[in-house]
């Protein structure tokens, strides 16, 4: 049975990653470093879901001004604008740590750059709220 606590938490959880897909949909992706933790890390990753053995590492940052950084310069304004959409929530409590993974499907204003994929997403509780301790994308790819 779910406490009160465990709602604003969740609730907060939630919250968090919305913010963090608003903040990449409007290109002020900079803003996105205030959501981790001071030793926060952004990973991404590339599989083909049929063939597990393809999962490859593609980038590791790693730092608060260095995911800053990465975001922000990965979010500004040009041609085309991503609209992360976030589906299947699922957070996991465990007192001041929580894990949370979701399915984003990313679409593109023109078209043509849409993607899929998964983030995996460890939490902690700071002074300031939850805070991503690591977040970690990886894109869901057809072999070829």
């Amino acid at each position: 049975m779910s406490t009160l606590q465990d709602l604003a938490d969740r609730q907060a959880i939630a919250d968090l990653i919305h913010t963090y897909a608003r903040h990449v949909r409007e290109g002020t992706g900079g803003q996105c470093g205030d959501l981790f933790t001071g030793d926060g890390v952004f990973e991404m990753r590339e599989k083909n879901p049929h063939d597990p053995a393809s999962d490859r590492q593609l980038l590791w940052v790693e730092g608060l001004a260095a995911v800053r950084k990465f975001i922000g310069d990965s979010t500004q304004a040009g041609p085309v604008r991503i609209c992360p959409l976030i589906h299947n929530l699922l957070i996991t409590l465990k007192g001041d740590t929580a894990r949370a993974g979701s399915v984003v499907e990313g679409r593109s204003f023109p078209p043509g750059s849409e993607f899929l994929g998964v983030y995996d997403d460890a939490l902690r509780r700071t002074a300031d709220g939850w805070r991503f301790a690591r977040r970690t994308f990886t894109f869901l790819r057809a072999a070829g």
